[in-house]
């Protein structure tokens, strides 16, 4: 069993390892240009939406995907305690990420 562990906790790593950087580099991408046009994204589609530009959801998108799904991986690898973040953990005696 504890080969399983093993296996799903380097998979977690990766799997949150890959939406980190795949968030931070499109919300980077949308906030770069806000037409969508380095990702090729029509403009068009936001007409149904708040938004005019993808500015908004790219920043979203980098801050609350990108830089929290990394900040967990860190913690994940590194185990770094935060008061912070351990005050919004769920399950106090397990490690906040």
């Amino acid at each position: 069993m504890d080969r399983m562990n093993r296996l799903f906790r380097y998979l977690l790593f990766i799997l949150r390892l890959v939406l980190a950087v795949n968030s931070l580099a499109g919300g980077f991408l949308f906030m770069l240009k806000p037409d969508g046009s380095l990702l090729q994204m029509d403009a068009s589609w936001l007409s149904n939406s708040p938004f005019n530009t993808y500015f908004i959801p790219g920043l979203l998108l980098f801050v609350f995907i990108g830089i929290l799904s990394m900040v967990t991986f860190l913690g994940l690898i590194v185990k770094f305690r935060s008061r912070l973040l351990n005050y919004l953990n769920i399950y106090p005696d397990k490690h906040w990420a």
